[in-house]
Formats: C-alpha cells, sequence, structure tokens
C-alpha cells in the first residue's frame, strides 16, 4: 500500500516528520559545527546563542534557501552576526550540511556590506 508521504518523499526527497525518531545529527571537529540542514532553527539558537527568527521556515537549510534567494550551492556562505553558515553539502534546491563557525571579523564585514548598500 502506497502512502501519500511515500509518494512526495519519491518526488521530493525524505519528509521528516514529528512521527520521525531520528534527531538530526551534529558533528563538531575543532572550531566548526556541521548540522543537517533539517536542523530546527530554534536548536541552533539554543546551540549559538543566537536570535534567528523566520516566520516562513523553521529549519537551517530553509533559512539559508531564503538568504541566499532561492540559489543555494556547496561553498556559499551567510553571515550572522559573528557567525558564519557555509553550505557544506546540497542537493538540488536543498540544502543538506551546513557549517557553522563563528568568526569575528565576519561581522565587520557584514556591517561595511550593509553600510555600502545604503
Amino acid at each position: 500500500m502506497l502512502t501519500t508521504e511515500m509518494i512526495l518523499e519519491e518526488i521530493v526527497g525524505e519528509i521528516h516528520d514529528e512521527f520521525d525518531l531520528d534527531q538530526p545529527s551534529v558533528v563538531v571537529k575543532d572550531q566548526v559545527t556541521t548540522v543537517e540542514g533539517r536542523m530546527l532553527i530554534d536548536d541552533i539558537n539554543d546551540m549559538f546563542r543566537l536570535d534567528i527568527e523566520d516566520e516562513d521556515v523553521d529549519s537551517i537549510g530553509g533559512w539559508l534557501f531564503i538568504r541566499l534567494e532561492g540559489n543555494p550551492a556547496r561553498g556559499k556562505k551567510v553571515v550572522y552576526g559573528e557567525y558564519v553558515f557555509e553550505i557544506a553539502d546540497c542537493q538540488r534546491l536543498r540544502v543538506l550540511r551546513v557549517h557553522i563557525y563563528r568568526d569575528p571579523a565576519a561581522e565587520a564585514l557584514s556591517e561595511n556590506a550593509e553600510q555600502a548598500d545604503s
């Protein structure tokens, strides 16, 4: 018997919902934390003491997708405060893994770029 979820997973990839028991993995190596794109923004906020907010998405992969204007690719980066979010792996338009690391200089560069845009 086929379920709607099975059909959708064939089209868009694995779907994780409240019935799935496995949690997104987190790997810390040196000063870089690697998380799965499906990790909740709330969990990222708790881990790094951040205040990322987005009413449209709940995962870090979705947040990056929006920040990168729907064009995620391996190696693309988004700066938030002193943290850099770098796409480690993606499949088509889906962010699979993200490297997160602290770079105090990144915040200054981000602020300078924003001032130049004004």
